[in-house]
């Protein structure tokens, strides 16, 4: 079980990540947590999380039409994220470390 995990992980990532994020799927969110974390393999969801966290943010901040609630849409962003570090990703620091820095980025 372990090598098949460590052998798809980068797969599994970049063909459901960002739709069970965008989707909101906690439950989906925290097995693949469960999983990844358990073969070692916490760095390439890291990587997965920030950039994804730094493209939903990027195209927030370049929505022209957002000029007047972007703080509120940043704010209710920031929440979002915070749900998932808190409810999927059990507040793991490597990820809450790569939250703070991609949500700066932009």
């Amino acid at each position: 079980m372990t090598q098949l995990i460590e052998k798809h992980a980068e797969r599994l990532l970049m063909t459901s990540f960002d739709a069970m994020a965008d989707a909101f799927m906690l439950a989906d969110l925290a097995n693949l947590y469960s999983l990844l974390t358990s073969v070692g393999k916490i760095e390439p969801l890291k990587r997965y999380w920030a950039t994804y966290i730094k493209k939903v943010g990027i195209l927030l901040v370049q929505v022209p039409e957002l000029d007047v609630s972007l703080v509120s849409e940043l704010l209710a962003l920031k929440q979002r994220l915070d749900d998932i570090m808190k409810s999927a990703f059990q507040s793991n620091n490597i990820l809450a470390h790569a939250l703070r820095d991609s949500f700066e980025s932009f």
